[in-house]
């Protein structure tokens, strides 16, 4: 409820009005947040925030001293709507005013959507935002809004409703004359249950959002009918506390009536001070979490770079790559089915969501049907942007994975949308460019950028039949049902063989031949290709006579698998027969290589299988490129092909994700490996192992001029993957331990110098080559390997040069398995499973202290293992070295272990330290109070309160050290204020062994500390302190440079800190410093050059008058 005594705001009045600054200033171009005021129930915008009495008026959004000399970077704006109900009143409901102030908030801030916001609402304007970020919040134009909102000031919010409505709704009858209407307020009535429910779904968006909501409610009682005009007939509160506001949320009582909720006689009105003390912290609590998501600002440069890190280099290659039909009718029916329809008619959007599901067997040409559709969205959809990705499961890894997905989708939005390059804000370049993207952050980051963009997307995506997704809502599409989709195949074998007519009685036999290789297709596209290649390949070589061809097609099974054995055994000759190895070895290479290979790496990896000579350079023997393609697709029987834009690039995949199937599974590698037992995955990579194997046996070192050769060579790939394909059979059970024992190691490093690996510093250190092959499985992070390596139980003994223990790179790396096998699993094998608990298993799944997610070399070579370990939190392995012995005090260079513990935020260490008892050695840390200084010092976030909590109850034994003073005379206390990490401070204070206003070696106290920093809770908090047992907080304390906690809060044009320290009349501000300065004067001189100091400098002034005022008035009683 409102003021109803004046009419709402004209129609004529803009809908969205700048009270501060001045609109066409770069300050309200450069505004750091908005804050719109939305007034309540039949009230008028222009004076619905204005106090006033006989001599003055104060508009305190406006106001210079007032709320924007609280939140100067903010832009303060008023909203105005017709809220009228009494009389001449519109047809208007809660909904739709909600929905107004959304799509007008989004017209208004075109030029500025992604600046925060910030709500204050008086009454009912209160539910006009809660139901218009609830709508924003499902409309996918809208649904950056709540994401952008800082907080929410609710006046007197009726969210319960209000008793004042049976009332309300009985005067509506009485003016009905005068044009009265009670929509607006219908869903007023307590306990509506229209109402309640927007508000529980606010409260659990609130939740999902963490949005800040603080709810400001009357103490005062209302003459509400005497507002209306009319004789006054009781007093009573218009909104009631329990309903101006919701159980767990933050609410304030102000000495007010409901009408005064939202005026302010001045600065100094405690209204004022508690309602713009919140806006003031919700302000800096947004730019607190902002900043901590992102603690710089990336500059263009920053966000360009992490834009062009989301492309790879086979990003479109799949889409490119599929072939569409000659014949301009393939494909074309689906645009004219219903479903197709559907799905681009905006009408039906809400039953279908915008999905589009086209389903179909392997091979049946479901990619060609997307890329049709892709082509012809140009015609169809001439208004809309598309994105594209087709998966290549026979591609690199970013091809068939949902991370390249992510990649390309939001590399390609960001590429067309180029504002939207501000998603990426934030991203450590640092870390993407160490350690690549990590998939559920693009995940995010691309969620982030559609709905930036607005419109609800609609998606097309195929996939095989099974297994089934499952979507809630949308179309889809069986091709396999479709008859036009065999009309598709019909007009493709058609167009591909009718060139191959001659006269007039080779039609019908054409004809003929056409018909059935459609009906052995049984509609998979890739069948009735593959078959129409070989019929074209049998008329090439002259064996196209009827009685061949029929005989060829005849023979052919029906089905892809049926159709992939017949080609791998067909027509075996005798040359054919002695070269059966070529075509195992050929496809077990594109099989299970470790990534695609090159076409001459395939070549020599063939080549190297079936022979023993040695090959010094895999480029010296002549064999052209051509040569290599003409032997691949032999080998292969055509199962394989070379993609690539160009021959450097070029890489070997088959022909269609099928056929990988197909080997894998039994009926398929039977059909080459008859006798086979056991897995082929583990028998092959076994096989591929040895031929590695034997091509670095064979190598020499090479002089410098051949090292370009090799760098694409399969030398390459061998010395890179050895161990990989050794792992993968050690992981399938084909054991490795007697290759491990004759792995020539040194001769492996000495080669491997030429692929510039980069671990040539401590391989080519001294130490026993065992030791060395743990550490590259380590790194390499081959953990089947690491589990059978000899020397893994006695791991923590080993060490070579700077790089400490496996267990420590492994740590470093980000090798997580490798580092649960080493740090957990080992000690368990050895009979110490005792020492641990379930934290110490949750470490390695949850554990934040790995390199490669903090992005952060945490190793440090010139310290011990014990402090390292400490540095990664790895409380398992400390439990062990205690357990053989080690002292958990052992220093390090610099520091304790428990000093260790808490620098590096090791919390599981530290609190398994201080569980100890009797041993107040580690209590102290070897530096006395240094882990408690180190704990005050850190940021407010980074560390929990518990372990303080845990701290101080083990410093009870020695409790002068809670209150030690450092070196530069600064206790733990000091820096606790200094950061602003209040939890602490209240935590320190029942000691009983604090000085809350000790002096440093520069004279400065808690209160100076907390005053420069700006730590506004802080200061509230010492504030009301004021005395403590015997410590007196000294508010006029000087520094050695004479400057006391005001001079501090007027040197950082703070006019918010000037005012709570001159309230407490405790304040003496004609003190000057050491530059002869008062804080007036020193307000002064900073007005000349910056003119915020022109606030602080009006309201000493006006200060100092006072107290001139009340000088004279003492003297002249006097």
């Amino acid at each position: 409820m409102a003021q109803p005594t004046t009419s709402a705001s004209s129609p004529a009045r803009p809908t969205l009005q700048v009270l501060y600054p001045d609109p066409k200033s770069p300050a309200a171009r450069d505004a750091e947040i908005d804050i719109v005021a939305i007034h309540g129930l039949g009230s008028n915008a222009d004076w619905a925030w204005v106090w006033k009495d006989e001599s003055r008026h104060v508009r305190w959004l406006q106001d210079d001293d007032m709320l924007p000399s609280v939140v100067p970077n903010a832009r303060i704006l008023l909203y105005s709507y017709d809220s009228r109900w009494h009389h001449t009143a519109p047809h208007n409901r809660l909904e739709t005013c909600g929905e107004d102030l959304v799509t007008k908030l989004h017209d208004f801030r075109s030029d500025a959507l992604n600046r925060p916001i910030l709500f204050v609402a008086h009454s009912l304007g209160g539910l006009v935002v809660l139901f218009g970020l609830v709508y924003a919040h499902g409309n996918g134009i809208y649904r950056y809004l709540p994401r952008r909102t800082a907080g929410f000031i609710a006046l007197g919010t009726p969210f319960n409703g209000t008793n004042i409505q049976l009332f309300a709704n009985i005067t509506t009858r009485f003016l009905a004359p005068f044009g009265s209407n009670n929509e607006i307020i219908r869903d007023l009535k307590p306990d509506n249950t229209y109402l309640r429910d927007k508000v529980q779904r606010f409260g659990e968006l609130k939740d999902e959002l963490r949005l800040s909501v603080w709810c400001f409610f009357e103490r005062n009682d209302s003459d509400y009918w005497k507002k209306l005009g009319l004789f006054s007939l009781t007093r009573a509160r218009v909104v009631e506390e329990k309903s101006a506001h919701v159980l767990g949320w933050d609410r304030t009582g102000l000495d007010t009536d409901h009408f005064g909720l939202n005026k302010f006689s001045g600065p100094n009105d405690p209204s004022f001070v508690a309602v713009s003390g919140k806006i003031r912290d919700m302000c800096r609590k947004w730019q607190s979490t902002s900043t901590q998501q992102n603690t710089k600002k990336s500059d263009p440069k920053t966000l360009v770079a992490l834009h062009t890190l989301l492309h790879f280099m086979w990003i479109d290659f799949r889409r490119q790559k599929i072939e569409l039909a000659s014949s301009p009718k393939t494909c074309a029916w689906i645009l004219d089915t219903d479903t197709y329809k559907d799905w681009v008619s905006s009408t039906g959007a809400h039953s279908h969501h915008g999905f589009f599901w086209i389903k179909g067997k392997p091979g049946s040409g479901k990619s060609v049907l997307v890329k049709f559709l892709f082509n012809e969205s140009a015609h169809n959809m001439p208004d809309t942007t598309k994105f594209s990705f087709f998966f290549n499961a026979r591609g690199e890894e970013l091809e068939r994975t949902t991370l390249g997905l992510y990649r390309a989708l939001l590399w390609g939005i960001i590429d067309e949308f180029k504002d939207l390059i501000q998603v990426l804000d934030g991203v450590n370049l640092e870390l993407v460019q160490r350690n690549g993207w990590e998939e559920q952050h693009v995940k995010n980051l691309l969620r982030q950028a559609i709905e930036n963009l607005g419109n609800r997307p609609i998606i097309c995506f195929s996939s095989r039949p099974y297994p089934n997704i499952h979507i809630g809502k949308g179309l889809s599409l069986d091709l396999n049902a479709q008859g036009e989709h065999r009309a598709d195949i019909e007009h493709y074998v058609r167009s591909r063989l009718d060139r191959r007519v001659e006269s007039t009685e080779q039609e019908q036999y054409i004809i003929q031949i056409q018909d059935d290789i459609i009906e052995k297709s049984n509609g998979i596209f890739l069948h009735a290709g593959l078959v129409t290649n070989m019929v074209e390949r049998a008329f090439d070589y002259g064996k196209a006579l009827p009685r061949q061809v029929k005989e060829l097609i005849d023979g052919l099974p029906t089905g892809l698998s049926a159709l992939y054995r017949d080609m791998l055994t067909r027509n075996l000759d005798y040359r054919e027969q002695e070269y059966v190895e070529e075509t195992r070895l050929c496809l077990l290479w594109v099989l299970l290589a470790k990534y695609r290979l090159k076409e001459h790496q395939l070549y020599y990896g063939i080549q190297f299988g079936l022979h023993d000579y040695d090959i010094l350079s895999d480029n010296e023997s002549g064999v052209s490129s051509k040569m290599m393609h003409l032997y691949i697709l032999n080998s292969s029987k055509g199962l394989v092909e070379r993609v690539g834009r160009d021959s450097e690039d070029s890489r070997t995949q088959f022909i269609h994700e099928s056929v990988r199937d197909f080997l894998l599974s039994e009926d398929g590698y039977k059909t080459l490996w008859s006798s086979l037992s056991g897995s082929l995955r583990g028998r092959g990579h076994d096989l591929l192992k040895e031929i590695c194997l034997k091509r670095v046996r064979i190598a020499v070192d090479q002089s410098a001029l051949e090292r370009k050769k090799l760098w694409n060579s399969f030398f390459l790939y061998a010395v890179e993957c050895v161990l990989w394909h050794a792992n993968e059979a050690e992981s399938y059970a084909i054991h490795q331990q007697r290759f491990l024992s004759e792995f020539p190691v040194e001769h492996w490093i000495r080669v491997g110098v030429h692929i510039e690996w980069g671990y040539d510093s401590f391989l080519h250190g001294e130490g026993i080559p065992t030791h060395k092959l743990l550490y590259m499985l380590v790194i390499q992070g081959l953990l089947d390997l690491v589990r059978i390596h000899p020397d893994r139980l006695r791991h923590m003994e080993l060490t070579i040069g700077d790089y400490g223990s496996p267990l420590l790179v492994a740590l470093d790396l980000g090798e997580r398995e490798v580092a649960r096998y080493l740090g957990l699993q080992v000690f368990v094998e050895q009979n110490l499973s005792s020492l641990f608990n379930e934290e110490d298993y949750e470490f390695f799944e949850e554990g934040e202290c790995f390199g490669r997610k903090l992005g952060i070399h945490r190793f440090s070579t010139g310290e011990g293992l014990l402090v390292n370990l400490a540095s990664f939190d790895c409380v398992s392995a400390v439990k062990v070295m205690h357990f053989q012995g080690k002292e958990p005090h052992q220093r390090g260079p610099w520091e304790g272990l428990l000093s260790t513990a808490s620098t590096r935020r090791s919390w599981r260490v530290f609190k398994w330290l201080l569980s100890w008892e009797n041993n107040d050695s580690i209590a102290l840390g070897d530096v006395l109070s240094r882990p408690l200084r180190a704990l005050c010092m850190d940021y407010v976030s980074a560390v929990p309160l518990e372990i303080l909590q845990l701290y101080l109850t083990r410093l009870e034994r020695c409790p002068g050290y809670i209150d030690e003073r450092d070196p530069v005379g600064r206790t733990p206390f000091s820096y606790a204020a200094e950061r602003g990490n209040d939890q602490f401070l209240k935590a320190l204070l029942p000691t009983g062994f604090v000085d809350v206003d000790s002096k440093c070696n520069d004279g400065r106290s808690p209160l100076s500390y907390a005053v420069e920093q700006q730590n506004f809770s802080t200061i509230d908090w010492l504030l009301s302190l004021r005395t403590v047992g015997h410590n007196i907080i000294d508010l006029d304390s000087r520094d050695k440079f004479g400057r006391t906690p005001l001079r501090w809060a007027v040197e950082k044009c703070s006019l918010e800190i000037v005012q709570r320290l001159v309230s407490t009349d405790k304040v003496d501000t004609g003190l000057e410093a050491d530059d002869g300065l008062t804080p007036l004067a020193a307000a002064e001189r900073g007005a000349r050059g910056w003119p915020r100091y022109k606030a602080i400098e009006a309201y000493l002034r006006r200060k100092e008058k006072t107290i001139h005022r009340t000088h004279e008035s003492v003297d002249s009683i006097l």
